[in-house]
């Protein structure tokens, strides 16, 4: 069973990620916007400032690409993270199990399994990923009322037309590494921990649902989306200062960048303002959390269970051959 758990991991991650995607782009559109624009703008005012000055398209800004990007993105995290996580539980023999409940037998070091592949699985995402974001972030950055400026006094920044036109654009003019990967350390402090997190807390939330729950039964659709609304809510705001680096740092001019490094920009947007500043965007992050991996672990374990159910029936009929 475990071949065919392999790519079950893939489709599955695939499917989770693009439903979580649709479900959080316009709450991420608000909170880069919040995060990047020069003057502190509060959600009511953005919200309404957006849907004014570009209508409802405006909140799904650089949806395209992520959208795209997403399946790959999260096939390649629950593929990494699932196949690494059953070859370290493989090692545990016997005491190697799939839950982590209180009342199962101990010894098999399962938090530390699944924290190690979430975080491997998070490496391999942000290698893939770093682009994208790079690429969704400049377009979201990019309000009607920042393009209507640059076109009156002729900023360097350029302003791009869509996906393509900004990675065509980008790639042309700074590369890969100080273009399409700018930010990428940043990523890597934000994410790799984060889907440590993340993964350990849902599947110990998860747990703590099919306790209460028939245990002989699989855990139900709210236990899925309990459970992965407060691991997407625990996992991202311990890292809320990072992400607030990472966007300026990717949305930050190309020809005269304003931050040198995450260090450089962590000690400017202190002084000039404030603490606060680091924090540019809770709200929206955490109501975003929520629904985006409630959606993405529902659409994940509904595909897994989808998999298992054909990967069992295409085993039972090749056994009924022989």
């Amino acid at each position: 069973m475990t071949n065919e758990l392999s790519w079950c991991d893939f489709i599955a991650g695939w499917t989770g990620g693009m439903l979580g995607i649709f479900v959080g782009h316009p709450l991420d559109t608000l909170k880069v916007r919040q995060q990047t624009l020069p003057e502190p703008t509060g959600i009511i005012e953005l919200t309404r400032t957006t849907y004014r000055l570009e209508g409802i398209p405006g909140f799904f800004k650089g949806l395209a690409y992520p959208l795209l990007g997403a399946g790959i993105y999260n096939a390649l995290f629950f593929g990494v993270y699932g196949n690494c996580l059953r070859s370290l539980q493989g090692m545990g023999g016997e005491n190697a199990r799939k839950m982590c409940c209180e009342n199962e037998p101990p010894g098999s070091n399962f938090h530390r399994d699944v924290f190690i592949s979430g975080c491997v699985g998070g490496i391999a995402t942000v290698l893939y990923a770093c682009p994208l974001d790079v690429i969704k972030i400049k377009l979201q950055a990019q309000t009607a009322t920042a393009t209507k400026r640059a076109s009156q006094i002729g900023i360097a920044e350029p302003i791009y037309k869509g996906p393509y036109d900004a990675m065509r654009a980008i790639y042309k003019t700074h590369g890969i590494v100080n273009g399409l990967y700018r930010g990428l350390w940043a990523m890597m402090w934000r994410d790799v921990p984060t889907f440590g997190i993340y993964t350990l807390s849902y599947e110990h939330i998860l747990c703590m649902f099919k306790e209460k729950e028939d245990r002989s039964s699989r855990t139900s659709i709210l236990s899925q989306v309990v459970a992965g609304g407060i691991a997407g809510i625990l996992s991202w705001i311990l890292v809320i200062p990072l992400d607030v680096i990472k966007s300026r740092i990717q949305a930050d001019d190309f020809g005269q960048p304003v931050y040198s490094g995450m260090a450089d920009c962590w000690k400017k947007i202190y002084h000039q303002e404030g603490i606060r500043a680091f924090f540019l965007g809770t709200i929206l992050m955490t109501v975003r959390a929520f629904p985006v991996n409630a959606a993405t672990f529902v659409g994940y374990e509904y595909t897994m269970r989808t998999c298992e159910n054909l990967a069992s029936i295409v085993r039972d009929s090749e056994e009924k051959k022989k």
